[in-house]
């Protein structure tokens, strides 16, 4: 059996930086995204961030900082975002059943996405599922200590 190549799919922050920047940098006031990303960049060569108000970003597109989440959002634009994601990811890898995407995210950007790719039979992981921000930042921390 072949190796599935691996998508990781990393929500975005509250905390931003101010300015316009490459998508990867303005998080990266968030130690939570920057562990997140670290790891992500560590395992794959395929990124792609969660944003609530840009949907999917290439990490090194060019957006503004801005004060949108999924929270604050009805369920059926939640949904609306979600198939925009999904629309999205299909463009780029056409959900092959190759790809396995791997969730650095809470539930609120993922579950959506999860019943989407469930229903497509479509392989994925959510390492963090359940775990706090605490809980998921000492998650982080371990397996990139068992890197060095």
């Amino acid at each position: 059996m072949v190796a599935k190549s691996k998508i990781f799919l990393i929500s975005c922050s509250k905390t931003k930086l101010n300015y316009s920047t490459n998508a990867k940098n303005l998080y990266s006031a968030s130690t939570l995204f920057k562990k997140s990303f670290l790891y992500a960049k560590l395992r794959a060569k395929q990124i792609y961030i969660l944003s609530a108000k840009y949907g999917l970003i290439n990490p090194n597109k060019k957006i503004s900082p801005y004060n949108e989440t999924l929270q604050n959002k009805t369920k059926e634009e939640r949904l609306d975002w979600t198939m925009n994601v999904l629309d999205n990811l299909g463009r780029l890898k056409k959900l092959q059943r190759r790809y396995q995407f791997i969730f650095l995210c809470g539930n609120i950007y993922s579950h959506l996405i999860k019943e989407q790719l469930k229903k497509q039979k479509i392989s994925f992981k959510d390492p963090l599922k359940g775990k706090g921000i605490g809980e998921r930042l000492k998650w982080l921390t371990t397996k990139l200590n068992a890197q060095i």
